[in-house]
C-alpha cells in the first residue's frame, strides 16, 4: 500500500486480494495508539485469460470443457491448457496455451463463416446444386426412355425379313 491504513481500535478482519493469487486473510486486534504492520505474501496460482472474437457469444472451452462465452475474462490455473473457441456455422479456433500464474494472456480470435452464401443466393430451390442435378437426371432419363421406346416401335412396324415372306397364290 502507498500509505498506512487507519483503523479504529477493535477487532478487524484484514483481507488482501488480487486476481490470480491466493487470498490473504488475517484477524487483527488493534489498540488505541498502536501501529500494526502486516506482511501479506500473495501466492500466484492462476493466470488471467481474456479472449475476444468477431462472433459475439462464441463459446470458449478450456481443455475440452465449456468455460464461458465471448467476451471471456477468467482466472485459469497455471500450466499448459488447450484453449478453443467455437461458434455455430463458423470455423473453430484451437491453440495450446501456457498460463503463467499472476500473468495476463489476451487473445483476439477471428472465426470465419463455414459457407458464406453468394450475393445472388436468395435461398430459393433453383439456386441449389442438387435441384439442377435432379432436373438433369430426369431429362436424361426421359430422353433415354423415349429413344428406347422409339427403337422398339420401329421394329414392330418394319416389313418382315425376306426369308419370312410367304407367297400366297
Amino acid at each position: 500500500m502507498a500509505r498506512p491504513l487507519v483503523l479504529e481500535p477493535g477487532s478487524h478482519s484484514i483481507r488482501v486480494w488480487k486476481r490470480g493469487y491466493l487470498e490473504y486473510l488475517e484477524n487483527a486486534e488493534i489498540f488505541a495508539g498502536e501501529t500494526v504492520e502486516l506482511d501479506a505474501d500473495l501466492i500466484a496460482v492462476a493466470g488471467m485469460v481474456k479472449v475476444y472474437a468477431n462472433v459475439p457469444g462464441a463459446r470458449v472451452f478450456i481443455d475440452g470443457k465449456l468455460a464461458g462465452e465471448i467476451p471471456f475474462d477468467k482466472d485459469i490455473p497455471s500450466g499448459k491448457h488447450i484453449l478453443a473457441v467455437q461458434a455455430t456455422d463458423h470455423t473453430s479456433f484451437e491453440q495450446e496455451v501456457d498460463v503463467i500464474a499472476g500473468k495476463w494472456l489476451e487473445f483476439q480470435v477471428s472465426l470465419r463463416p463455414l459457407l458464406a452464401p453468394s450475393p445472388s443466393d436468395d435461398g430459393s430451390v433453383a439456386n441449389k446444386w442438387w435441384f439442377w442435378t435432379i432436373i438433369g437426371t430426369v431429362v436424361l432419363g426421359g430422353a433415354a426412355t423415349g429413344l428406347a421406346l422409339g427403337l422398339q416401335s420401329d421394329k414392330e412396324t418394319s416389313p418382315p425379313a425376306p426369308s419370312q415372306v410367304l407367297n400366297l397364290r
